[in-house]
Parts: structure tokens; C-alpha cells; sequence
């Protein structure tokens, strides 16, 4: 199997199945170099996907709904090819693809492929850009009508433009065990290009970021800087007894711990058991002997946590629409299927929160940027809980060159 065909049978499994582009491509037998293909592909065209199918129908006789199948991805991976990557011959881009077509299609199909690609590539210039922004931008209506709403039109192309842009692996020092110049001794031995943003590694071209020496000798993690900056302002510090309601993959865990110098106890807790041993895992290859895992429902009441906390995580499941750039299949979630998030992120919240002592303090964050997940959460939560708000902040990639993220950090009265 290529690097295209993957892409290709990836795509068909999102669009037809359901199934996550990133999950589906994981699991494919293929070398670093077409793994990296497949990848940039598929996830290319997904995020593409309106501006693709705008394109096609702008030349195509005959419309994509009434095409053969296979055929609507295999123009998709083409046109994204000879529109997008310059790198990529055009000629082998429609090649590829009318062999796919030969392979999937009828001999008609080909034709058309054959056809459809050669004057996209011939036309490539002067072919009609779209005249409505979430078809510019391959944003579904419903979301560019409601980043319009929470941010004005202006602000709203903005966040959707940075949602089409390939975010770096942003890895954070692990001082516990490393310092700063030692990492970066270790980033340049593998020839890993970065930057520091933040105190943070900001890494492009390394592929696999757990292949790198500094990863591998747990001198670092990934996490992007909107949730490091989530547990900063929860204020973690050492000796606190601190409990991760939705811990999995354990990101704000490690954090908590690395500000917290190793000293202390957290409780990282997540309803996925199969999570558990990757959090053991980095946990330990990181140095971090603090951090005590256990399956848990986050809305169901353990009257053993009680009031024992000094800080109560609550990264809550959300609909993850502020991290569009790192998962672009997230923004075609149906609305419908979203309507249920808030009420089962404030009883997630309101059930954590009595694990918080007198005086502690509770942390609730999403990476999603809608209200109705966010703000509208807390302000219910605080017209009857004894919290008070401290602190509050969204977080956009356009503005602020991370994810998107809801951050709001309560204090229980004493």
C-alpha cells in the first residue's frame, strides 16, 4: 500500500464510517516517508474539503453526488495535490490518481479523472475562488455562523484561517529531570528545528516526536502551551494533594507535578481504564513518583475525596472545536450531537467541586472556544456553588498562537 492509497482508504472510512482520519492512519503498515504522505494528504483534504469540492464542481460535467463512489475522494487527493503542495509533480499527482480511479472506478470514471485533473492543473490560476467564507475557509455554515456570533466576522476568518494551518509539536520542559540547554543539546543531536515560545519547544519537521532523545529520556512532554498555562493559573505548589478529574493523556498531571517539584500527591483519575497505563508510563519515564492513577467517573460521587483537595482539576470532555488545526475531521461534528455537552460538563463540574477543601481550588477548562461550554458553565455553577471566581481566559489560535481553550479557575470560600 502507498502513501496515497492510504490516504484514499482513510478518507472513505471518515466520510462513509465515521471513523477518525488520525485512528484509522495509525494503523497502517507503512514506512515513515508514505506514513508522513498519507498523513499530509488526508488530513489536507479534510481540512480543504469545501474548497476542494468547490473546485471540482467549478469544472466538473458532472456533479460529485452523482459520481461513482470512490471517485469524489480520489479527485479530492488530486486537486489538493496540484492546488496545495508544490512540491508534488502535477503530472504524478493525476497519474496517482487515475490509477486509483483504474483500480476503484469504472474505465468512464478514469476518464473523467484523467480529464478533471489536467484541467485543474492547466487551470490552476485562474479558477473561481468561492464567494461565501466557510466555503473559503471549508468550515460547515452552522460554525462559521457561530464563530461570526462569539467574534464578528473579521476575528472569525482570522480563527478559521489559523484553524487551516499545521500546528507545531509544542514540548514542554520537564525540569525535574533536565534543564533548558540540555534539552536543546538534545533537540539539535537529532536535528529537530525549534523555536522557544513561552518557555515552550515549539518543534517542526521531526515526524514522530517520541522518537526524539530529549522525549525518549523524559526531558520533555507534549502539551500545548493554552492547557500548561490552564494549570499555571490553578497555581499548583509543592506538598498539595491534587486530584485530575479527566486526567487522560495526563498532560495537566505532569504539569501539576513539575510545579509542584515532585512533592505532594496528585490523583489522576480518567473513565477510561485503558488510559491509565499511558499516564504510568510517561509518568515514569519522566521521573515523576507523585502521580497515583485510577478509573473513575468524574460524574459519579467518590464520598472518600470529600473535601480533601487543595486543587481539583476538571478539564471536561467538550466538543474540541479549538483544536481544529492538530484535528480537522472536529469541525464537521453535527451541532445536534453537541447540544448535551453543557449539562454534562456542569455535573461533572458541580460533582468535582466537592472535593475541593475550604479554601482550594477548583480549575475547569475545555479545548473548545463555544460560551455555551464555557462561560455559560461556570456562571451556572457559581449562582449556587460556595466558589468564587479568580481568574478567566479564552484562548484563540489566531490571537494567541496556541489552541483554543477555555480557562476558569475558582476559589471555595472558607
Amino acid at each position: 500500500m502507498t502513501g496515497r492509497d492510504a490516504a484514499l482508504s482513510a478518507l472513505r472510512a471518515w466520510r462513509k464510517d465515521g471513523a477518525w482520519a488520525d485512528s484509522y492512519l495509525r494503523n497502517t503498515d507503512l514506512d515513515s516517508r508514505e506514513a508522513g504522505l498519507a498523513r499530509q494528504l488526508c488530513y489536507g483534504v479534510i481540512q480543504n474539503k469545501l474548497l476542494i469540492d468547490h473546485y471540482i464542481e467549478s469544472i466538473s460535467t458532472v456533479p460529485i453526488k452523482k459520481m461513482e463512489p470512490a471517485l469524489p475522494d480520489i479527485l479530492r487527493l488530486g486537486v489538493y495535490q496540484i492546488m496545495f503542495m508544490d512540491k508534488i509533480p502535477h503530472s504524478a499527482a493525476v497519474n496517482e490518481a487515475v490509477r486509483q480511479a483504474n483500480k476503484k472506478c469504472s474505465k468512464r470514471a478514469a476518464g473523467l479523472c484523467n480529464a478533471l485533473l489536467r484541467n485543474v492543473s492547466r487551470l490552476k490560476d485562474t479558477l473561481p475562488k468561492p464567494s461565501q467564507p466557510h466555503v473559503l475557509y471549508s468550515h460547515p455554515k452552522w460554525l462559521y455562523d457561530k464563530f461570526v456570533e462569539v467574534l464578528g466576522q473579521r476575528e472569525a476568518e482570522q480563527l478559521m484561517a489559523a484553524n487551516n494551518t499545521p500546528p507545531p509539536i509544542c514540548a514542554q520542559l520537564n525540569c525535574i529531570k533536565s534543564t533548558t540547554s540540555a534539552v536543546k543539546a538534545m533537540l539539535d543531536v537529532d536535528k529537530a528545528e525549534y523555536t522557544e515560545n513561552k518557555g515552550a519547544f515549539e518543534i517542526t519537521g521531526a515526524g514522530d516526536p517520541s522518537a526524539l532523545m530529549a522525549f525518549r529520556k523524559g526531558a520533555i512532554y507534549i502539551q500545548d502551551n493554552a492547557a500548561r498555562l490552564a494549570v499555571q493559573m490553578a497555581g499548583p505548589k509543592p506538598g498539595m494533594t491534587v486530584i485530575d478529574a479527566c486526567a487522560a493523556p495526563g498532560g495537566k498531571s505532569f504539569a501539576a507535578a513539575i510545579m509542584m517539584n515532585n512533592k505532594g500527591s496528585i490523583l489522576s483519575c480518567d473513565v477510561q481504564e485503558n488510559k491509565l497505563g499511558q499516564i504510568d508510563r510517561a509518568a515514569k519515564r519522566m521521573g515523576i513518583d507523585i502521580i497515583t492513577t485510577r478509573c473513575a467517573n468524574a460524574s459519579v460521587f467518590d464520598g472518600a475525596l470529600e473535601g480533601r483537595a487543595d486543587l481539583v482539576i476538571a478539564d471536561v470532555p467538550c466538543s474540541g472545536l479549538g483544536v481544529i488545526r492538530k484535528k480537522p475531521d472536529i469541525r464537521y461534528k453535527d451541532p445536534e450531537e453537541l447540544k448535551n455537552l453543557p449539562g454534562i460538563q456542569f455535573n461533572i463540574l458541580k460533582n468535582v467541586s466537592r472535593y475541593v477543601k475550604p479554601g482550594g481550588r477548583l480549575l475547569y477548562s475545555t479545548c473548545t472556544v463555544l460560551p455555551e461550554e464555557n462561560g455559560a458553565v461556570t456562571k451556572r455553577f457559581l449562582m449556587t456553588a460556595d466558589f468564587e471566581k479568580e481568574a478567566e481566559r479564552t484562548l484563540y489560535p489566531h490571537s494567541d498562537g496556541c489552541d483554543g481553550f477555555y480557562i476558569c479557575v475558582m476559589r471555595r470560600r472558607r
